[in-house]
């Protein structure tokens, strides 16, 4: 495959609401953990064209927690938001529960209008499910990144490729859709790895898109 040269989407100016400047329209805060994960919002929110979608691009976090807090703080901060989707993996951080928890909490308590875009292993497998459906357990993100090589899926996969985050935006419906039956699957089944829920955010972003 040849390699891409596609210079990375540009990230959008910040939409946070200010006080007395409400939107005529939602104002969605994505909080990303890594930068593959913002390569491939800020895809999705120039595939919906979607105005109102902050995707901040300075440092959020070093971990899950660190991505909450720092949502909620940018949140309050801000004059708020309507939605905020945090994103991030498993991979090997020590407080990805405690974040998954945190998140739970703080909607429980009706504290902030958050929801989770959680991947196990890693966000490698989101990627994968835009290709094939599998129920098959990943170590860790390199073993699904040779799934994805492997399979001539994406033989050349590079993390944070604005390039290819534009291709997989084509494609977000198959994920979706896979997604839904991996969640399916994992009930009857009971299995914890692999897990998604990207596409309650991208089914999100997608009502918003319509509406």
């Amino acid at each position: 495959m040849v390699k891409r040269h596609i210079a990375p989407i540009r990230q959008g100016r910040s939409l946070q609401r200010r006080q007395g400047r409400r939107a005529a329209e939602p104002v969605v805060l994505v909080a990303c953990e890594g930068d593959t994960e913002r390569a491939y919002f800020e895809a999705v929110r120039a595939a919906l064209r979607l105005r109102t979608v902050d995707i901040p691009g300075e440092a959020v976090g070093h971990d899950p927690l660190g991505l909450v807090d720092y949502a909620r703080g940018r949140h309050r901060h801000s004059g708020g938001y309507d939605h905020i989707i945090c994103a991030f993996d498993r991979d090997t951080h020590a407080r990805f529960g405690a974040a998954r928890e945190k998140i739970r909490k703080l909607t429980v308590e009706g504290k902030l209008p958050i929801i989770e875009a959680v991947t196990i292993p890693a966000f490698e497998f989101w990627i994968l499910l835009h290709f094939e459906r599998t129920t098959a357990p990943f170590g860790n993100a390199d073993a699904v990144i040779a799934r994805l090589k492997n399979a001539n899926h994406i033989p050349d996969y590079e993390k944070a490729d604005a390039a290819l985050c534009r291709e997989l935006a084509e494609r977000m419906e198959n994920a979706i859709a896979n997604a839904v039956w991996l969640n399916e699957e994992a009930k009857k089944d009971g299995f914890a790895n692999p897990f998604t829920n990207m596409h309650l955010a991208l089914e999100l972003l997608k009502k918003l898109a319509s509406a």
